[in-house]
């Protein structure tokens, strides 16, 4: 994607979200909850993003959002790091079971 943007901004900030995509064709958002986030906030920054590509007529929109996918300025969140655990204990039950019935 070379002379694309990459930009780090606040989900409310909706300047700086349509200045992000102007003269562009897609946006990849990688905003996800990390366990510092409420999922009314992430709601709304989804919400923000996709206004501002209506406004600008961007229509590809690809967004990769996963509580596993890591930010350098996330804290460790002990009830965080028990739900991913608990999650991935249990997808992993699920598919041996899956294999088991063929």
């Amino acid at each position: 994607m070379s002379g694309s943007p990459f930009m780090r901004g606040e989900l409310t900030d909706t300047a700086k979200i349509e200045a992000a995509l102007k003269e562009q064709n897609a946006v990849i958002s990688l905003i996800g909850p990390s366990g510092r986030i409420s999922d009314d906030a992430l709601t709304q920054g989804v919400r923000s993003i996709v206004a501002a590509m209506q406004v600008l007529r961007v229509h590809r929109l690809v967004a990769i959002s996963t509580s596993s996918a890591s930010d350098p300025q996330d804290r460790v969140s002990l009830s965080f790091w028990l739900a991913i655990h608990i999650y991935q204990a249990a997808a992993e039950k699920g598919l041996r079971l899956y294999r088991a019935i063929g």
